[in-house]
């Protein structure tokens, strides 16, 4: 019998979910180092106002990729660095979702929600210009703003068994 403690659920799921990051984050760099030496010129591709974008980007590459590693290698920084990468990506798309602005503009700004049957509206929360379409009725836009959050939940929860799971305390003991 084994005296390894398996893997759990939420580390794999942490861990796939980084590796998807990852591979997207070397995709966009190599689509980025390809298109800006193909053009003819390189001064705009290395202007000092892609500088902080590019240092920021490359700095949340190297924090998933060390929570991944310290994930693989059953590492309490690897863990601990997973939860806060999964609970700011949760936060950061709950605050860029559509229904929240609207519903954030609502509450806290006094903006009225625009009346059903309503196609498109327009929203400058937080200094963000979004577009968002389509509901019928309220019931409907609260249906469609819990269905859009609902993903962001999930990353939450995964954080949370992350976190305070007894299988994963098992795991990197």
């Amino acid at each position: 019998m084994d005296d390894q403690v398996r893997r759990p659920l939420s580390v794999w799921l942490t861990q796939a979910l980084f590796l998807m990051v990852i591979l997207q984050f070397s995709i966009a760099l190599l689509l980025m180092v390809f298109l800006c030496f193909s053009k003819d010129e390189i001064k705009d591709c290395f202007s000092l106002s892609r500088i902080p974008y590019l240092v920021g980007s490359f700095g949340a590459f190297l924090l998933i990729g060390l929570a991944f590693w310290g994930l693989q290698n059953r590492k309490q920084y690897g863990r601990w660095l997973g939860a806060i990468i999964l609970v700011a990506s949760m936060v950061v798309g709950i605050t860029r979702s559509h229904y929240f602005q609207l519903f954030y503009g609502a509450v806290f700004e006094g903006q009225p929600l625009p009346v059903p049957p309503y196609k498109c509206w327009e929203t400058n929360v937080l200094k963000v210009d979004q577009t968002s379409c389509g509901y019928s009725s309220y019931s409907d836009l609260v249906l469609q703003g819990v269905l859009d959050l609902f993903p962001d939940i999930l990353l939450g929860f995964l954080a949370l068994r992350l976190i305070f799971g007894r299988a994963v305390k098992r795991f990197f003991k």
